[in-house]
């Protein structure tokens, strides 16, 4: 396979629960529907998601 057997045997990374931050997002999207990406994350930083 080309793989070491550490690699094939590791336990696959746990995703990470983002519903919130989804959430957050979702919501600045909702009441500033003109933003884009960066003030979207300028207002995520402002409310210290970052």
């Amino acid at each position: 396979m080309g793989l070491a057997r550490s690699t094939y045997y590791d336990a696959p990374p746990q995703a990470a629960d983002d519903t919130a931050l989804v959430g957050a997002m979702a919501g600045i999207c909702d009441l500033f529907e003109a933003y884009g990406w960066r003030r979207v994350q300028a207002v995520l930083r402002q409310q210290d998601w970052w």
